[in-house]
């Protein structure tokens, strides 16, 4: 499988599926035909064909009635045989997707292995579509030779939110025959082909365009993706967990891939929350466990980008120490170290805000991707957003506010909603209220520390309790050892480079101190690798 223990290092070859690379859609203007095989259709194959999109059936179809992420099952108008089975009726999702038994719906993370586990399914093209932002929208025509969905002028988000307009069609037939038409589809992360579903078994990816035509009796699709690359942290969850035991909180995936062109991922990471019961934080209890092969503890998987160029001061400098200022995002003042702490504080935050309708920010302790601290928010300055503003004199447009810390701690709110302090010792907080918002949509965060006009207004945090109701569990039972896996992202072929697990080894040392530090001694992060009876401890690395 090519996953090696280094030490308290997992290295795992970049093969089976680990990485996402860019992919271009090329069929605009064509149709793609599954051709069934055998009784019930249980295996297919495929052809390609000139576009023959119909708008009549769209024309003369019923709406489908459905907001953003909602479906509806429909009866067909004959028995439709799908994977050795035949089906009398089916669910209509906004997703781009048609599916069987049960609903299936779609978020920002079209990931393959979790569309395999779910129903069975047709995907025309499975991706996030929001009807309420599109012109047209989503109708279905049943007739006695012709089941017809149509998804019209819909809008399809980009996963760093730009909006594409997309029109494709499916058409089912009583033998079993399948037609997906495309008209536009934008290039954005999607998925389509079939799904047999209800399977942890392997799914094929496919190009129906340039590959040869084969027959085929399980999921089989195709994966578009536009971007730079970067993991697929489902599959790499999956392998770690087919070497390793289920013992881990927290993945942390760092690459030493090195990508042609330039393309390296974003610094600063991205968080992924998987299983979490938390009442009191603003978001709902998830458990999507067991997609991600870890039946009872994994509960965030985090990717933390290159390792080359992003966390050095240059290609010919050593790698910047856990508590250097990375280049790319210098503005924070931020460290391999605080953008760990960083996503590591994502299991719990930011989400949670004290309501205010009056204001442009209606939720003005919360940036507008309602994941981070508003740049607004007078908290300290936390890993998670927020800042420490002091009164810097007047002028015409009133008191100024100038900011002196940043991306430095976890505040007492970020204590609290992880579980280590009761409310009683999070002290009153403020947020700047501006007379004339100039950037209503500012993107916060990453907007960088100025002063700002405007009047600090006081929050109480038992407002947060009248709001989301208390944390459970709360900080006298909740967990507070906690332990991460660290992995590295290699080429396929070639050498272990020592170099890179060395440096991603300095990290997992350093972070251990970090985060028992600013969790004020009242949590730990356990990082070395748990042996089972069927796990020999590797050796270390060579020093070099």
């Amino acid at each position: 499988m090519g996953v090696t223990d280094v030490g308290d290092i997992v290295v795992m070859r970049d093969r089976e599926g680990v990485t996402l690379r860019p992919r271009i859609f090329v069929h605009d203007g064509y149709a793609i035909t599954f051709l069934p095989v055998g009784a019930n259709a249980s295996s297919y194959t495929w052809r390609l064909n000139h576009g023959r999109f119909d708008r009549a059936l769209y024309d003369q179809g019923e709406p489908a009635g459905l907001a953003d992420n909602e479906s509806r099952r429909v009866p067909l108008p004959f028995g439709f045989p799908y994977f050795g089975r035949l089906w009398q009726d089916l669910y209509l999702n906004s997703s781009g997707a048609v599916s069987f038994g049960e609903p299936m719906r779609a978020d920002t993370e079209i990931m393959l292995a979790k569309v395999n586990l779910g129903p069975p399914a047709i995907l025309a093209a499975y991706a996030e579509v929001l009807l309420s932002r599109s012109t047209g929208g989503v109708r279905f025509l049943a007739r006695p030779d012709l089941f017809a969905v149509t998804w019209l002028d819909v809008t399809v988000m980009e996963p760093w939110g730009t909006p594409n307009i997309g029109t494709f069609q499916l058409r089912l037939y009583p033998d079993g025959r399948i037609d997906l038409e495309y008209v536009r589809v934008p290039t954005v992360r999607a998925l389509l082909g079939l799904v047999s579903g209800n399977t942890s078994g392997k799914a094929e990816l496919v190009s129906f365009a340039l590959d040869a035509p084969r027959e085929f009796s399980s999921t089989l699709v195709e994966r578009i993706f536009f971007g730079y690359p970067q993991p697929d942290l489902v599959t790499v969850a999956q392998r770690f967990f087919a070497t390793h035991e289920d013992a881990y909180d927290f993945l942390i995936v760092y690459s030493a891939l090195p990508w042609p062109g330039g393309y390296y991922q974003n610094p600063s990471g991205g968080t992924v929350v998987l299983r979490d019961s938390t009442a009191g934080i603003g978001r709902p209890p998830i458990d999507e466990g067991l997609t991600w092969a870890s039946g009872k503890r994994l509960r965030s998987v985090i990717n933390m980008g290159d390792l080359y160029l992003l966390f050095q001061f240059g290609e010919d400098n050593p790698p910047a120490p856990p508590d250097g200022i990375i280049p790319l995002l210098s503005s924070q003042e931020a460290t391999p170290m605080s953008t760990l702490a960083h996503q590591v504080g994502h299991l719990f935050g930011a989400f949670v805000s004290v309501e205010r309708p009056e204001l442009v920010r209606r939720f003005p302790m919360l940036d507008l991707s309602h994941t981070h601290w508003s740049y607004y928010l007078n908290n300290g300055g936390s890993f998670l957003g927020g800042y420490a503003f002091v009164r810097d004199g007047a002028d015409s447009r009133g008191e100024i506010y100038r900011c002196l810390g940043l991306n430095h701690r976890y505040s007492e709110l970020d204590l609290y909603l992880m579980g280590l302090i009761p409310i009683e010792h999070v002290p009153k907080f403020s947020f700047i209220e501006m007379e004339y918002d100039t950037s209503p949509f500012l993107s916060d965060y990453d907007y960088g520390c100025q002063s700002l006009p405007g009047v600090l207004r006081q929050i109480d945090p038992r407002e947060l309790i009248d709001r989301y109701g208390p944390r459970a569990p709360d900080h006298r039972t909740s967990q507070k050892q906690w332990r991460a896996a660290f992995i590295v992202l290699i080429p396929d072929q070639g050498e272990l480079p020592y170099d890179r697990i060395a440096q991603v080894d300095t990290y997992r040392l350093a972070f251990e101190n970090y985060f028992f530090r600013h969790t004020q001694g009242l949590a730990r992060m356990e990082t070395e690798l748990t042996h089972g009876p069927n796990q020999a401890r590797p050796s270390s690395p060579p020093r070099r």
